[in-house]
């Protein structure tokens, strides 16, 4: 399997391809997934301790391709960046229990069950509240919290855990946006549990989300993404020239910063 992360030190007086040199070590920050079977916490830890040695003053992180993951991943990156303590949702909700008459379509239905069971709580709104997510409280890291200058490239296809990261660090002084709208929703998504189910007559294979999430400190619900602090939009002459116009725009900043 294609490796979803990637990390790339660029040093002072070196150059990121198809760039100019910065002043200043630069570290890229690859992340195409939250997903649960990269060991992303081991490699945050060792990210972060790297950047503390070296000296990193700006931090680029790329998750335009990110279609999310887990949030607990989300969670733990944005602890080593986010300067006030966070919790992920305002709500997170299920509008039943159990699968009725249609669980035997789903995969792992036993474990999902139990999820359920020991996870939510029925509320008087007659849903089934998620209540760690809506409760638990993330504070910053103590050990290789970072300070410096911090680059978030999103776009069309940043959803789900993603989106919350970039909803999580934005508007923070010390964390630009950069690129283009977000794919995934500004005011909430759907997600947590996702399992499989199979159709019984086509035997297609499609996931349904069992959670309604409306994110921590959310915007209005006006249907829209996560908007960029500098819109980047695409180019059809950067496609011909096989240039990041993204990139390239990105590195701009930091020269002149």
């Amino acid at each position: 399997m294609k490796d979803i992360r990637s990390l790339q030190y660029i040093a002072p007086g070196n150059s990121i391809p198809s760039a100019s040199k910065i002043p200043g070590g630069t570290m890229v920050m690859t992340l195409n997934s939250f997903d649960g079977h990269a060991n992303l916490p081991g490699f945050f830890r060792r990210s972060f301790r790297l950047m503390r040695e070296q000296k990193v003053t700006n931090l680029v992180i790329d998750i335009r391709s990110n279609g999310g993951g887990k949030v607990n991943h989300y969670t733990r990156l944005a602890s080593y960046l986010k300067a006030e303590k966070f919790r992920v949702a305002d709500s997170a909700y299920a509008i039943r229990k159990g699968f009725g008459s249609y669980g035997k379509y789903f995969s792992m239905r036993t474990l999902n069950a139990i999820a359920l069971g020991m996870f939510t709580t029925k509320r008087d709104d007659g849903n089934y509240h998620f209540k760690y997510w809506e409760k638990h409280v993330v504070k910053p890291r103590k050990k290789d919290f970072f300070t410096g200058q911090v680059y978030v490239i999103i776009s069309g296809p940043t959803f789900s855990a993603s989106t919350l990261f970039a909803h999580t660090m934005k508007g923070q002084s010390n964390v630009i946006l950069l690129g283009e709208e977000t794919g995934g929703g500004a005011y909430g998504n759907n997600g947590l549990m996702i399992p499989n189910i199979t159709l019984p007559n086509t035997s297609m294979r499609v996931r349904i989300p069992l959670f309604r999430l409306v994110q921590y400190q959310h915007g209005p619900k006006d249907g829209r993404g996560i908007t960029p602090d500098i819109y980047v939009p695409p180019s059809r002459l950067a496609v011909l020239q096989s240039q990041d116009a993204k990139m390239k725009k990105l590195i701009s900043l930091i020269l002149h910063q």
